[in-house]
């Protein structure tokens, strides 16, 4: 199925049509063999990214002792299938300690950012299948996305130009209130 879905991906990028899709740029960036960074797992999952946000204030909020009475953390962390899964060895039954909290979020980043591995490799052999990935090396992730799924926002003078009035003028006034509104959309 991934593999499946890879080769779409290959035929959207090498054909210029573009899918109705809506990925992560940890996606894009695991398909390009860009570095990830914590950007990239806020995308999928901002509780986690705000957890380690939050242990690291309390770290810096208080001393060794209150923290690691305050805080009952483990090496452990929770994927995305909600499988809890251990970062070192006797993870689920050893604590955090004060002076090992970035260490922690380190394990716990690498790993959020890599347990689907086996998905994006099968999507790349997938896309490989179509276009060849060394070639993906001439193309930032942002630009292969753009190719795939187009632009995420379409320039309203570009829509403008192409309008037909069939029975109206662009000088009406309900045509004005409709672009001024068209242009404060996001995407």
């Amino acid at each position: 199925m991934y593999k499946f879905m890879g080769a779409l991906i290959g035929m959207a990028f090498r054909s210029g049509q573009v899918l109705n899709l809506k990925l992560p740029s940890l996606f894009w960036k695991k398909l390009t063999g860009e570095t990830l960074t914590l950007e990239d797992l806020e995308f999928t999952d901002a509780y986690a990214v705000q957890f380690i946000k939050d242990v690291e204030n309390i770290k810096f909020g208080t001393c060794k002792e209150e923290f690691e009475q305050a805080m009952d953390l483990n090496w452990t962390t929770q994927l995305s299938n909600g499988e809890t899964v251990t970062l070192c060895e006797d993870g689920g039954d050893k604590q955090v300690k004060f002076e090992e909290v970035e260490d922690y979020h380190k394990k716990v980043i690498d790993t959020r950012l890599n347990e689907a591995n086996k998905q994006a490799k099968a999507v790349k052999q997938g896309f490989e299948f179509i276009f060849p990935t060394f070639c993906l090396g001439i193309f930032s992730w942002n630009e292969v996305e753009t190719r795939v799924v187009g632009p995420r926002k379409i320039a309203t003078a570009s829509l403008k130009s192409i309008t037909d009035y069939s029975n109206c003028s662009p000088d009406n006034e309900y045509v004005k209130r409709f672009w001024r509104v068209f242009d404060k959309f996001t995407e």
